[in-house]
């Protein structure tokens, strides 16, 4: 993965969050972090490549070892 970028504005621990309430295709190559709050819309479909990475964060922090 070349590069990191996150798909939203706010943050959530750390992590973005957003509402995607349209179709979204991420970028190839690309790793997306967003947090727990983020929501997809019934409607809306997010189509990740297979050589994209979207991780999706649960915790209150994020820490190097």
């Amino acid at each position: 993965m070349s590069k990191a970028r996150d798909i939203a504005a706010g943050t959530s621990g750390g992590f973005a969050i957003k509402v995607i309430s349209a179709d979204k295709v991420l970028d190839a190559e690309t790793h997306y972090r967003t947090g727990d709050e983020s929501v997809i819309n019934y409607d809306a479909t997010v189509t990740v490549p297979t050589d994209s990475l979207l991780e999706v964060g649960y915790y209150d922090a994020l820490k190097s070892l």
